[in-house]
């Protein structure tokens, strides 16, 4: 994981960085606590989606 990690830091540019997950809800749960979605904020999804895309919301 740490080749292909920094095999995406370099293809996109040095000031970048990469880190690889095991799923896409894991990214989901990262992004939000990195932005900072908390209680009472809206998140809008896609209607024709499935649990793991909406529960990281919660």
């Amino acid at each position: 994981m740490d080749g292909l990690e920094e095999e995406i830091v370099q293809y996109l540019g040095q000031s970048m960085h990469g880190l690889a997950l095991c799923s896409g809800t894991t990214a989901l749960h990262l992004v939000f606590n990195h932005v900072g979605v908390k209680l009472g904020d809206v998140v809008l999804c896609t209607d024709m989606t499935f649990a793991a895309t909406v529960n990281p919301v919660f």
